[in-house]
């Protein structure tokens, strides 16, 4: 396996990614697992660069079986299809594991030479592997581990990939919530700063596909990319399919009409010209408010600039100012609900649970004794430092989103 080329497959967040991997996923000279998303699953189970084998076997075991197994109803994520795969997969990752201590390279080099053995795939067919990382926040393990790796970025106009995951959201909680707000925008300047890293070079070891552009032409996008892979075009990169042979559904949150569960897109009715620019457009800009667009386009300037996206409002200092401003203080929905809430708002109390998880009594007691309008300013304090956060820290380490917490 060490002598396969490796691509690692991620995102801007919501650009369409799991599309992308519906295309790689039938070509034969591609080993793509469905998106498990090693690295985050390894950060999430708090493991060191090196782990006993026992260990990583037992968490990637639990995580699998309970999540991702034969029983999921999730088929964008369905590791396995039968407990013959599972049983046969576990076997090799095993015997492979030992009790050793092991690497995280090791254990990923591992992993999917037991995904070939439980898919009964032979080894000399694969070229290249692919593997999905949900989320842009591994880049310094990429590089340490495979530092001959390539990276593979999925992109979109920014206003219309933040506007379908808020609109998801509001739907949902009747607000934006700051912990969504906070991580879209972060994951966005996570792979902002992948681009402007001097490691990955457009073309040799990164690859941009836009989403638009697949929309547009897909065959000639495909075509572009089996070319940078080195591998043979075939018309299945043209076909979306997931490992069970089931229909790819389009996971739009604007056909949801209010249902929570993606699985009921399965038997949906795309509207025809759904993915037209012009209609693309429309559906942000009636999700979007102003203030909101303006705030995109300033603190995501160089997305503009580099890949081509119009601004609708003029790039001139006082917009920037207004940019940063809009993006610091709580999202106008988020403030209202905080207000009509008042006093039984809910962070407060979990503001209090948090506290007392976390061991901290004493600041958990002096919260409890805080007259009310004082936690009020604190929540909206903490609301516009966490974002000052976002802004000031670096990008090379994994955020708080995704450390330690229970699967």
């Amino acid at each position: 396996m060490k002598e396969k080329k490796i691509f690692f497959l991620s995102t801007f967040l919501h650009s369409g990614l799991d599309w992308v991997h519906s295309l790689l996923d039938s070509h034969p000279q591609i080993l793509i697992t469905p998106a498990l998303s090693f690295y985050r699953c390894w950060t999430r189970f708090d493991f060191n660069e090196n782990e006993r084998g026992q260990k990583i076997y037992n968490n990637y075991y639990k995580y699998i079986n309970e999540n991702i197994g034969p029983n999921s109803k999730n088929e964008q994520k369905k590791f396995f299809h039968n407990h013959e795969e599972l049983n046969n997969f576990f076997l090799s990752f095993s015997d492979l594991l030992k009790n050793d201590l092991v690497s995280r390279k090791q254990a990923f080099l591992y992993l999917q030479e037991s995904y070939l053995y439980a898919k009964k795939i032979k080894k000399s067919s694969v070229k290249v592997i692919i593997a999905h990382e949900t989320l842009p926040f591994y880049k310094s393990y990429f590089k340490k581990d495979f530092p001959k790796s390539s990276l593979i970025l999925v992109l979109r106009d920014p206003r219309a990939a933040l506007a379908g995951i808020w609109y998801r959201r509001d739907k949902q909680f009747g607000h934006l919530p700051d912990y969504t707000f906070n991580m879209t925008i972060d994951c966005w300047f996570y792979a902002i700063n992948i681009i402007k890293d001097k490691f990955y070079e457009k073309g040799k070891n990164l690859f941009i596909i836009k989403n638009e552009d697949l929309h547009n032409n897909l065959k000639n996008e495909m075509l572009k990319l089996s070319h940078w892979l080195k591998i043979d075009f075939a018309e299945c990169l043209l076909c979306e399919s997931f490992p069970s042979g089931k229909k790819v559904f389009v996971d739009s949150a604007y056909l949801l009409d209010d249902r929570p569960n993606d699985q009921n897109l399965f038997n949906q009715k795309i509207p025809d010209n759904y993915f037209q620019i012009e209609n693309v457009t429309s559906r942000w800009r009636k999700t979007l408010s102003n203030k909101q667009i303006i705030m995109i386009e300033g603190i995501l300037s160089i997305c503009f600039k580099r890949f081509g996206y119009k601004k609708i409002f003029n790039d001139n200092f006082y917009n920037k100012i207004l940019s940063f401003i809009f993006f610091l203080i709580p999202q106008k929905k988020l403030l209202n609900y905080w207000v009509r809430t008042y006093p039984d708002v809910e962070a407060f109390e979990r503001i209090q649970k948090r506290l007392t998880i976390q061991n901290k009594y004493f600041s958990a007691k002096i919260w409890s004794f805080i007259p009310n309008f004082m936690k009020f300013l604190c929540l909206i304090l903490y609301s516009i430092f966490s974002r000052i956060k976002i802004l000031i820290v670096t990008k090379e380490n994994v955020p708080t989103y995704d450390k330690v917490k229970k699967l």
